[in-house]
């Protein structure tokens, strides 16, 4: 299953990551999840839509409090970027997105949180 991947891919981030399955749906070769990772005061808020092997639709958010620092997704909002439709939301600015997965995601996150904790 997707889901137990993407737990287990965050895991080896973070190992101190408290997770929660909001949502579960797998029917007829498709497969939707959404969870919430947990992470010294932040929340990795996690959503994959999947038609067998394929990734189809997604969104990852990095909330700090209230305020969503980062966001990867491919809604086709963003014409003007020329890696449409997968772009990434940083601080209100929207930038073109050259690896558009979870990992690439975790990176960027575990790269910000260590920035932050080092100030």
């Amino acid at each position: 299953m997707k889901l137990e991947e993407a737990i287990e891919l965050i895991t080896s981030y973070f190992k101190e990551a408290k997770i929660e399955v909001v949502r579960h749906v797998i029917r007829q070769g498709e497969e939707y999840f959404r969870l919430r990772a947990c992470i010294d005061g932040t929340v990795l808020d996690v959503r994959e839509y999947w038609v067998g092997n394929e990734l189809r639709l997604y969104g990852y958010q990095l909330l700090v409090g209230d305020k969503a620092v980062l966001r990867y997704n491919n809604a086709p909002h963003h014409t003007e970027v020329s890696t449409f439709p997968h772009h990434k939301h940083i601080e209100g600015r929207v930038e073109e997105l050259k690896e558009a997965n979870l990992a690439a995601f975790l990176n960027e996150v575990k790269s910000r949180l260590l920035t932050e904790g080092s100030k």
